[in-house]
């Protein structure tokens, strides 16, 4: 009857280890991933800022030759829609791991 108490208690404590092993291992898979993915997403955003920047120096290239009024409110709402769209990248960016 010891005999089968120590076996029991053997098997018990190596199961416990095991599963210990296994959540460890998956916790370290998952944050793995979650590296990768704000990896590719930052490096997603970079190659969208580029466009973004270059779209904001031609509207400033241009806000020096305009004349008309309706032009300038035109820049205005093109100056918003960029900075809009970097507002929206910099939050993508910067979104914390627990969002993942």
């Amino acid at each position: 009857m010891i005999a089968f108490a120590v076996v029991c208690a053997t098997v018990a404590a190596v199961l416990g280890m095991f599963f210990c092993v296994q959540s460890w291992i998956g916790r370290a898979i998952r944050t793995r991933a979650a590296d990768i993915a704000r990896a590719r997403i930052a490096a997603y955003a970079h190659d969208l800022r580029q466009p973004i920047q270059a779209i904001e120096l031609y509207a400033s290239a241009l806000e020096r030759r305009l004349e008309s009024e309706e032009g300038k409110v035109i820049l205005t709402r093109l100056h918003a829609c960029v900075a809009d769209s970097q507002a929206r990248l910099a939050q993508i960016v910067d979104m914390p791991a627990s969002h993942n």
